[in-house]
């Protein structure tokens, strides 16, 4: 993102060089020293006119441009463009129940996962209204209460009978939950915003700009990495077929339906694909958005983990646990980056432990066991797994 430049007319607009003014026009023969009662009057309204002009005025200047919007501004900008901001999505799974025969589990039941030290519970409520079988055991849809990746939760973590209904003596969720994404934030619309306005002069015929767009309207898509046939060394390049490789908007490779939902959305086909290819016997729809003859392949990309390691000192404020999730969400959001310019790059790895909070310094950083760039490949993402982040405490200077 671009620096905002703070126009001339509000660079000087303090509230001392305003009050100086104000004092200055006065006649000079009242007294307007520091503790009389006319720099006490004066000094009131020029802090209300440093106010306005620094603070109400410089942000319904930076409103103006998609750049610096945020909240329903950036909303406002995605309006008179025909965009709109991917919305947050629900995780959903499934639950065991266990319990009495004949217990009745009525559709929206919420069960959590276990409240562990100052971790909020992730609730989730189910879909369908069910009996426990005469076995003991009843599978149930469940979806979560709140939209966010923060429902995605590993298996076997939602145990919490919430609504208290007897006669279920256990519940746990066999599989891992999935398919909850956050709200696209405001960076990620407003940078949408104006790829979408620097390319109004190109002539919408498919290249890979197009593919791109389309593909990040999705809700879910983080990421999309167009490879024509040409650059495809598994195709032929006069084949037609052009692949897209979808992260997903927490990072990670997209799932066959994330996949099947950005084709549909491209190729609008009947019948609809579910796996993110051509379906058999498809026919072209009337809204379709690539052009005559391309075929469409969307898919996952291969991924490669990621690790790093450093031997961190710890301010005091947070121990290594919440140091480490918090170096994690902060290196995911930078993947996404990553992933677009096509290189991890150390500088940036080092940068982005040195902005976790509870750092108070760190030595000896490796990255994949050294200090270089790694290079991306199109179709390989790298991953991350809480256990290839180890961060050692002890003393830097020790």
């Amino acid at each position: 993102m671009a620096q905002f430049i703070v126009p001339d007319f509000i660079k000087n607009k303090n509230v001392n060089t305003i009050h100086k003014q104000m004092r200055d026009n006065l006649p000079n023969d009242i007294d307007t020293s520091d503790g009389s009662d006319m720099w006490d009057l004066t000094y009131s309204t020029a802090y209300e006119h440093a106010f306005f002009a620094q603070f109400c005025v410089l942000n319904a200047i930076k409103l103006i441009w998609p750049e610096f919007s945020y909240g329903v501004y950036s909303d406002y900008h995605g309006n008179s463009r025909g965009m709109a901001r991917r919305k947050g999505q629900y995780s959903q799974g499934y639950v065991k129940i266990t319990g009495k025969s004949g217990v009745n589990i009525p559709l929206g039941t919420v069960f959590s996962t276990e409240k562990i030290g100052n971790n909020a519970v992730t609730e989730f409520k189910t879909t369908i209204d069910v009996l426990i079988g005469n076995d003991g055991i009843v599978i149930v849809p469940i979806v979560a209460i709140l939209s966010g990746k923060s429902g995605n939760v590993p298996a076997d973590t939602i145990t919490i009978n919430s609504d208290k209904i007897a006669g279920i003596s256990s519940v746990t969720n066999p599989t891992p939950t999935s398919g909850g994404y956050d709200k696209e934030s405001d960076q990620s619309f407003n940078e949408r915003m104006k790829e979408y306005d620097q390319t109004q002069d190109n002539s919408f015929i498919g290249n890979d700009n197009d593919y791109r767009r389309w593909a990040m309207e999705v809700i879910g898509v983080g990421e999309a990495i167009v490879i024509d046939p040409e650059d495809n060394p598994e195709v032929e390049d006069d084949s037609g077929i052009v692949t897209l490789i979808i992260i997903d908007a927490n990072g990670d490779p997209a799932s066959e339906a994330l996949c099947a939902t950005v084709y549909n959305h491209i190729m609008q086909p009947t019948p609809l694909s579910v796996t993110g290819k051509r379906t058999e016997g498809e026919k072209t729809g009337a809204e379709r958005l690539a052009p005559p003859g391309v075929i469409l392949v969307v898919m996952p990309p291969n991924t490669d983990t990621l690790s790093v390691t450093a031997l961190v000192e710890l301010d005091g404020t947070q121990d290594i646990e919440s140091v480490t999730t918090a170096y994690i969400a902060i290196l995911q959001a930078y993947l996404l980056e990553a992933i677009n310019v096509g290189e991890i790059r150390y500088s940036k790895v080092h940068s982005c432990l040195s902005s976790t909070k509870g750092v108070a310094d760190f030595k000896d950083l490796l990255l994949n066991g050294n200090k270089n760039n790694i290079q991306l490949d199109a179709q390989h993402i790298p991953i991350i797994k809480t256990e290839n982040i180890r961060l050692s405490v002890g003393l830097v200077d020790g």
